[in-house]
């Protein structure tokens, strides 16, 4: 095992911005005489040792979890039971957005939107919380959120329930409040104050009752694609996605409709997009190639026509892959839902794409949904793994990846919350440095957190 010293972790951390797995014995102090087993047992502990200069947060050899120490906790100014703060997070450079679909400012569960950037002093702190200007009941606004440079988009894919408040109360008995969801997405940019304003919203140009559209959105540049999973173009749920582009006045016109060459009922494409320049991808968790529910994805161009299908080199029933993507450049990222890994494929030079590596947690199978949620940035990949059980008592995680001298992808540091929340890892972002994760049930009552590494 190699040594490492305070100076040598100090250089690490000031180029990563993370915390490091290390050996106990590697060090003296608070850990002196203090076995690994101890060290796991004591799960409060693992931040009493921390360099003057950095700050780290040093965690046993055995590779038990860290709980960062520069890891800033966000909630809303506001925050209230049912919130779901954290369902959705984004970061771009120096913003973070957090969803918040459950919030009621706008009757139950309209939900809201909090923005968070960085001060002078390199602090975050909550600069605005956003809502639609038409906001009701359920429209869930904020349930997934995209960021770039001077655009924020929010997706509210339940609006439009025509039976408003009744449905709350008869869900059981009103089924019909689920048929007549319509869905939207809402832009929102910087006037000259920086202050955040609803420039535009956006809707299908054939919507159809209960598509879900706005359940999946992305940005960048001049492009926002849109996610309508149940959308039943080709087949009941066989799912769509939708490409908006900025015209010369500054205003978003639909640009395209996307849909799988080869969709069938219950694919579900559209339960997640992403974009980078010119390259769109769309998850399609319900595609039965590699049997029930294996899932895909497919890759498009913005400017030409044609698609590749991306499913997993070992596909099972339910894998569900494709459930959540991402991309950056020349890289793309598919999560599994039940998989337990995610996918990373790259550009050969003819142009397509192949499966470069498959991730898993270093820590092995776990309790959790490693893959329900991915993102990258540059040489960065940061996978979410909720437990996604509410009487768990196994915190939820993150797992960061990074990229070495020889083009492979490897396990860097794994992430938990310091207050053990099983829904830490629902969602994730990265931007450069930043590494934001989502807990839709942080607080006592599902009021919701992020943390911010």
């Amino acid at each position: 095992m190699w040594k490492v010293t305070a100076s040598t972790l100090f250089l690490w951390h000031s180029m990563h911005k993370t915390s490091l797995s290390v050996g106990c014995e590697d060090f003296e102090g608070s850990y002196e005489g203090k076995d690994c087993a101890w060290v796991a047992q004591n799960p409060n502990s693992r931040c009493d040792l921390c360099s003057e200069n950095g700050n780290l947060c040093v965690a046993d050899y055995c590779k038990q979890t860290c709980n960062s120490c520069d890891a800033v906790k966000v909630t809303a100014s506001d925050g209230a039971d049912g919130d779901l703060f954290g369902r959705s997070v984004a970061v771009s450079d120096e913003i973070i957005v957090v969803g918040a679909p459950g919030d009621d400012d706008n009757q139950k569960n309209s939900g809201s939107v909090y923005v968070f950037e960085l001060n002078e002093e390199r602090n975050w702190y909550q600069r605005q919380k956003l809502t639609a200007s038409d906001g009701t009941y359920f429209d869930e606004f904020g349930n997934s959120v995209a960021v770039h440079d001077k655009i924020i988009v929010v997706g509210a894919y339940a609006e439009d329930r025509l039976c408003e408040e009744d449905y709350y109360y008869n869900y059981y008995d009103d089924y019909d409040c689920e048929q007549y969801i319509m869905g939207s997405v809402h832009v929102f940019t910087r006037n000259e104050e920086g202050n955040w304003y609803e420039q535009q919203k956006l809707t299908a140009f054939d919507g159809a009752s209960n598509s879900y559209f706005g359940i999946s959105v992305a940005v960048s540049d001049e492009t926002i694609v849109v996610g309508a999973k149940d959308d039943d173009d080709g087949g009941t749920n066989s799912g769509s996605a939708y490409v908006f582009s900025l015209n010369e006045e500054g205003n978003w016109y639909e640009r395209k409709k996307l849909t799988a060459f080869d969709k069938v009922e219950g694919d579900k494409f559209g339960c997640s997009v992403a974009v980078s320049d010119e390259t769109i991808v769309v998850g399609a968790h319900g595609d039965d190639d590699g049997g029930t529910n294996s899932g895909s994805a497919y890759v498009f161009s913005l400017n030409e026509e044609g698609q590749q299908k991306l499913t997993a080199s070992d596909r099972e029933s339910y894998d569900h892959f494709g459930y959540s993507v991402a991309v950056s450049d020349e890289t793309i990222v598919v999560g599994t839902q039940n998989g337990g890994s995610a996918y990373v494929f790259s550009l050969n030079e003819e142009g397509n794409w192949y499966e470069q590596q498959k991730l898993t947690a270093f820590d092995g199978p776990t309790d959790s949904f490693f893959g329900i949620s991915v993102a990258i940035s540059d040489e960065t990949i940061v996978v979410g793994a909720n437990t996604g059980n509410i009487f768990s008592s196994v915190p939820g995680s993150a797992y960061v990846f990074s990229l070495n001298e020889e083009g492979n992808w490897y396990s860097q540091e794994k992430l938990t919350p310091s207050d053990a929340i099983w829904a830490f890892g629902r969602s994730v972002a990265v931007s450069d440095d930043t590494i934001v994760v989502g807990a839709e049930n942080g607080g006592p009552t599902f009021s919701g957190s992020a943390y911010i590494y």
